[in-house]
């Protein structure tokens, strides 16, 4: 990126630049102040014993390499560079690492500082953007922060018939 439009003036010095850049995010990311809804009275809906059980259970390996092995090799590399294809190639040395992660996930509900860690890239919607609304914004995020967050999905696709109206 030589430059950008930044508020209707050319700017190229980096520290210019990656000032517009956080300003443009942070403004088109804010949260509205708008009047939300209240849902103080609406009765909800509860999930059965049985699924409340299979949202909390313990990560199972072969629930952890299912959602590994439905991931695309080389599609979107982490902050760290690793791809899916590295962690299917060295499954059986690094699937006890894996599981002990999702099992620290599962006991204390937060990620070890740092493992959440995400950047964000500016993909080109044109040949020679000039202006942050020419670029896509898109996260790279950790294979570890992926595999949790399939492996929960995958849990909630089979609960959420029960708790949302058709």
């Amino acid at each position: 990126m030589r430059g950008l439009v930044v508020e209707g003036a050319w700017v190229d010095d980096p520290h210019d630049v990656k000032e517009g850049v956080e300003k443009f995010f942070q403004e088109r990311f804010r949260e509205t102040e708008e009047n939300k809804p209240k849902l103080d009275e609406v009765e909800f809906k509860k999930l059965v014993v049985e699924d409340n059980i299979l949202l909390l259970a313990t990560f199972e390996e072969c629930e952890v390499k299912t959602v590994v092995w439905e991931c695309g090799d080389s599609k979107s590399p982490g902050p760290d560079g690793f791809n899916f294809k590295l962690i299917k190639g060295f499954w059986k040395l690094i699937k006890e690492d894996v599981l002990r992660f999702l099992q620290e996930y599962h006991v204390h509900g937060k990620f070890p500082r740092g493992c959440n860690s995400s950047f964000i890239t500016l993909i080109p919607k044109v040949l020679d953007p000039q202006n942050l609304g020419k670029f896509r914004p898109i996260f790279l995020v950790g294979c570890m922060y992926k595999i949790l967050a399939k492996v929960l999905s995958n849990r909630l696709k089979r609960t959420l018939g029960e708790v949302i109206d058709k």
